[in-house]
């Protein structure tokens, strides 16, 4: 097994039962976070800035925001109870 699906299998296990988010800058990154059941963000930087109008086919973005810190404000606002539950 490649290096890669490796990591994914890991993710996967690592995401179940969990709202576990991944924030990238490629839809390669949302896509991962698709097939973990993972929730993808999509980030307006780096490679997102060019390539955020135009998904992978079948890879759909929970969100899709400007900054990192955009993101990070989005997942606390939805996750809102979730948070107070784990401390």
């Amino acid at each position: 097994m490649s290096d890669t699906a490796d990591r994914l299998t890991a993710l996967v296990h690592a995401c179940r039962g969990r709202r576990v988010a991944v924030v990238g800058d490629k839809w390669l990154d949302v896509g991962l976070a698709n097939q973990a059941g993972a929730r993808g963000i999509l980030v307006r930087t780096g490679y997102g800035a060019d390539t955020a109008d135009a998904p992978s086919p079948g890879v759909r973005a929970e969100r899709i925001v400007e900054t990192l810190a955009d993101a990070a404000d989005y997942i606390i606002s939805t996750s809102e109870g979730e948070l107070e539950s784990h401390e």
